[in-house]
């Protein structure tokens, strides 16, 4: 599951999104990442969250739907690493608004 997930970085979604020539080509893109996405934060491997998370805030200035982050930006809040807590919190600034009720968690983690 996660194995499809590794093989591409941020940098290579960057690179393949703009080398996407239609719209609707950038569109099939992005829901093909955002399901292998998905199913690494499904999975047991933690150290690719940040990854994940670093993908699917790129498609969130995309434009693109990335609700879905939310509470991992919480979980990744919540790890030992220090670059997984920066991505977390980054995630959490830009994904919830001042009103979400996950803002309480937040602070208490």
């Amino acid at each position: 599951m996660s194995h499809m997930f590794t093989r591409t970085k941020l940098r290579e979604v960057v690179h393949n999104i703009r080398m996407c020539k239609t719209l609707k080509e950038e569109q099939n893109l992005v829901a093909v990442e955002c399901a292998e996405i998905r199913d690494c934060f499904k999975a047991k491997n933690k150290n690719l969250h940040c990854v994940a998370m670093t993908k699917l805030l790129y498609f969130y200035i995309l434009g693109y739907p990335s609700n879905f982050g939310q509470l991992e930006c919480l979980k990744l809040i919540s790890t030992d690493r220090y670059v997984d807590k920066r991505i977390g919190y980054l995630g959490c600034m830009m994904l919830l608004d001042e009103n979400a009720d996950l803002h309480v968690l937040i602070t208490n983690s």
